[in-house]
């Protein structure tokens, strides 16, 4: 509407109705409501990517620490908690844990869990050599990965599908 002035009577013209407002909040809701399982199953999915890349660095690490060191490394995966840790043997004394920035917090994450192992544990000897080890860690979405590490050439293999 134009009045008298020549200027356009900005009232009316200016912000959003409150149906115009209910309409957009109402289809953001249903979007969200239809992407939810979705995401979720992405988390879902990235958690489980994340603890197969930590586990998997973990056995590098402790392949080039007992060479590299000269020292005998044994890492232990507890099914029951969902953790691993990292133990380095100490003359005299025996297996202890180790715990540096380089090697983060071993807890799964939840959700995420071990599949299959082939044994609890496994060593890491100063002359390069190692125990097989096959891990299969999988999350509730149904996603696994398995890592194979071959205990000749320290060699460490992530697959993400399941390896029989």
């Amino acid at each position: 509407m134009i009045l008298a002035t020549g200027r356009k009577n900005l009232n009316k013209l200016a912000g959003f109705t409150l149906i115009e407002i209910s309409i957009v909040v109402t289809i953001i809701a249903i979007l969200l409501v239809v992407a939810m399982p979705t995401l979720s199953k992405m988390y879902a999915g990235t958690q489980l990517r994340t603890d197969t890349q930590d586990l998997a660095e973990t056995l590098r690490y402790a392949y080039q620490a007992a060479v590299n060191r000269q020292n005998k490394y044994k890492i232990y995966c507890d099914q029951s908690s969902g953790s691993y840790r990292l133990e380095q043997e100490l003359p005299g004394i025996g297996f202890q844990e180790i715990k540096t920035s380089l090697i983060k917090d071993r807890i799964l994450s939840n959700g995420v869990y071990f599949k299959k192992l082939s044994r609890p544990y496994f060593f890491v000897y100063p002359n390069g050599s190692a125990d097989n080890m096959d891990v299969q860690l999988a999350n509730e979405v149904g996603d696994i990965y398995t890592i194979k590490f071959n205990g000749l050439t320290g060699r460490v293999e992530v697959f993400d599908h399941a390896e029989d």
